[in-house]
């Protein structure tokens, strides 16, 4: 078993092309990869979440977060 690498902050923005209130944002809608807890002031993500997200948008699976489905349905 492969042991599972932790992604900091700086290193997952660079990975995805995103910005960090960018990933904030997504995290808050449920849309991007929950974050491990470093520290008080420390956030990191599984490199393996982080890929596979990554190779979602890559394939186009663009799923809408559970928290957005339901607030669509309250529009409608």
């Amino acid at each position: 078993m492969q042991p599972k690498k932790i992604l900091r902050l700086e290193a997952t923005c660079e990975r995805t092309g995103l910005a960090k209130s960018t990933i904030y944002a997504q995290i808050k809608q449920g849309g991007f990869v929950v974050p491990v807890r470093l520290g008080p002031r420390s956030i990191g993500f599984l490199e393996s979440e982080v890929d596979a997200w990554i190779g979602s948008r890559e394939r186009g699976v663009h799923q809408v977060p559970p928290k957005l489905k339901s607030k669509q349905h309250r529009a409608a």
